[in-house]
């Protein structure tokens, strides 16, 4: 048997940013049909940085993600957890789905930005560029992931994760964990490192995975 065990989480501004620079954020934006309050970014910046040194974590080696509203459609008879340890991956994920431009706006000129100050060589960012070069919106959807822990406390990750707080662009722009989670596995994990998880049977919202279903076209949005 397993203990569950609940933490309380309580979103805030980070200590480090200004109260000038806090007066400047919006409390709501109004951004691809939606309304986007503060609680929706302090959740983003939360799945972004803070819970990879939340004391419940400190303990695991590796995590795994699941929304409150998504659900596990099957019984899941692998352990994940040690198919990933066996096969030596990093970042395991479901599906690259896109991101709403809307909601991205700056994040890439941001990110190549570091690349270039960094001298970086990203390791599997090709998968994830149109054919002009630019980033195409992809993002992983994270309402499932499971990764090893060391990763998002790395160095390259921290530096990259500063670079792109330092532009309150998750406040002023609504960047999500998806897209940052995406480039920041593309900057520093090759493909080899990186598991898709497409035999879980999985469902959040719009997005289905069925893959032992009997008839075409159980997988995808619903």
């Amino acid at each position: 048997t397993s203990a569950l065990t609940f933490e309380r989480i309580d979103f805030a501004f980070p200590a480090s940013m200004a109260e000038d620079a806090i007066q400047k954020v919006p409390r709501k934006l109004f951004l691809a049909g939606h309304s986007w309050g503060l609680g929706y970014r302090h959740m983003s910046r939360f799945f972004s940085k803070d819970i990879y040194y939340h004391k419940a974590m400190q303990e695991y080696e590796f995590y795994l993600r699941l929304d409150a509203d998504s659900f596990l459609l099957e019984d899941v008879k692998e352990d994940l957890f040690q198919r990933m340890a066996d096969k030596n991956k990093v970042y395991g994920y479901m599906v690259v789905t896109q991101e709403d431009a809307a909601v991205v706006k700056g994040l890439w000129n941001a990110t190549r930005g570091y690349i270039t100050s960094r001298s970086i060589e990203p390791l599997s960012l090709h998968q994830h560029l149109n054919k002009d070069g630019e980033w195409n919106h992809d993002m992983f959807y994270t309402n499932f992931e499971l990764s090893r822990l060391d990763f998002w406390r790395s160095d390259e990750y921290q530096d990259y994760f500063r670079h792109l707080d330092d532009t309150m662009g998750i406040y002023m722009h609504r960047w999500g964990d998806a897209p940052i989670h995406l480039l920041g596995v593309s900057l520093f994990l090759p493909p080899s490192k990186i598991e898709r998880f497409d035999d879980v049977a999985f469902w959040h919202q719009y997005y289905v995975n069925m893959p032992h279903a009997p008839s075409k076209g159980a997988r995808g949005e619903l």
